[in-house]
């Protein structure tokens, strides 16, 4: 059984804060497991081992055992599973009125929401998933996004109002779920047919917290079996499947839908002739793609990669890589003088954020070619998505047959 911090002490405090003026915060009391939040402007993630108060703009993520409980105001609460990730949007209270407004993007895992009390008209409780926005006025219901993008929703109490969200984000059909009902919204935005309640998602078998040392990247010596984050190797991590053992947390460019992003290929595509054909050299899992795939490569042959792992475009900005390459064409090094660096950029599905490299559209005889790509410094950053390590140089060699 999972016993409540303080409850009474906490909840009394939090709320004598949250009716102060111009005062918007929610309490996260970590659980079990891994339980981090980061905070708006920052890119570091913090591990929570106390309460703590989130205000708007504010990350929160689960690993597999983790669990946490997001008390936004008294009668309003979302219990936070494993594997789970969410973004606070807003949080407002009028002490005056009453009148309370909470939203927030559940972008990964799930979520157990409980609203005690019914919601007056001006009042908001919504969520936003990639493929749905549902709002509330009073009830118990739960919400789930799966590694692709859709959306499932229970129903315990109360109804729920479910729109569809379009991959271009526009609003789709509307439907109230009511009590005792439950719907599958897919990634684009279509409803499936309402039915019963059936299966909910189970919470995880209790576990300790995760210590505050845990995310720091270094396996300490009582963290082996409490931080699968510093411990856990992830082999698989970046192939674009969720695997088992990869989460939220551990693998998010596997585990976290970003279909909304736009992607490396299309950033390339848009500052090259579109007659051309675009070779990628992809680091994140060592092999060579043509985009399209399975397009015959011909002139002019655009040939770029991208390099960097980020959850932010902060982090990115401060990390740039430096254009150390050399590019070999049947042994034979090539003139780097075509190469560009731009960034940073969106890097799904295997990177949030990294930088990219293109050459200048060249020509190549028709034929039989080796294309050889050479990081000619050392790493200093290291990645479990692709197999880089700090002090490694990266090579990648692929044949091609340019008709």
């Amino acid at each position: 059984m999972h016993v409540r911090w303080g409850e009474t002490v906490f909840v009394g405090v939090l709320a004598s804060v949250l009716l102060l003026p111009g005062v918007s915060v929610a309490t996260l009391e970590p659980v079990q497991g891994l339980v981090q939040l980061r905070t708006p402007g920052h890119d570091v993630w913090q591990t929570l081992v106390d309460p703590s108060f989130v205000e708007v703009g504010t990350r929160i993520r689960t690993d597999s055992t983790g669990l946490a409980y997001l008390l936004f105001f008294e009668g309003y609460e979302a219990e936070i599973l494993p594997d789970s990730l969410l973004e606070v949007r807003e949080l407002d209270v009028d002490a005056s009125t009453g009148v309370v407004v909470i939203s927030f993007d559940l972008l990964a895992g799930s979520v157990f929401n409980k609203i005690e009390k019914v919601l007056d008209p001006g009042s908001r409780y919504e969520i936003q998933t990639p493929s749905a926005s549902l709002a509330v006025r009073g009830t118990h219901f739960w919400v789930t996004v799966t590694p692709g993008g859709d959306t499932l929703i229970s129903v315990l109490t109360g109804v729920v109002i479910v729109t569809g969200i379009t991959p271009e984000d526009q609003p789709g059909e509307v439907i109230e779920l009511p009590e005792g009902q439950s719907l599958h919204v897919n990634a684009d935005g279509s409803l499936d047919p309402v039915g019963e309640v059936g299966d909910l998602p189970e919470y995880p078998p209790e576990s300790p917290l995760a210590p505050a040392t845990c995310g720091n990247a270094t396996c300490e010596p009582d963290e082996a079996n409490t931080c699968a984050l510093d411990c856990q190797e992830l082999p698989q991590c970046g192939n674009g499947q969720c695997n088992p053992g990869e989460g939220v947390v551990s693998c998010p460019t596997d585990c976290v839908w970003m279909q909304e992003l736009p992607d490396l290929n299309a950033v390339v595509q848009s500052e090259n002739p579109s007659d051309a054909t675009y070779f990628h050299f992809l680091w994140a899992t060592m092999q060579c793609v043509v985009d399209p795939q399975n397009e015959e490569l011909h002139n002019p042959l655009v040939m770029y990669w991208g390099i960097g792992c980020f959850d932010t475009e902060g982090q990115t900005a401060a990390h740039p890589h430096p254009a150390d390459y050399q590019l070999f064409v049947d042994g034979q090094a090539w003139d780097m003088g075509g190469l560009h660096q731009s960034g940073p950029h969106r890097h799904p599905p295997y990177c949030p954020w990294g930088w990219s490299f293109m050459m200048d559209p060249v020509e190549l005889p028709l034929g039989e070619h080796v294309l050889k790509l050479v990081e000619t410094a050392t790493d200093t950053w290291e990645s479990t998505r692709g197999g880089h390590t700090v002090g490694q140089i990266a090579t990648l060699e692929c044949a091609v047959v340019v008709k």
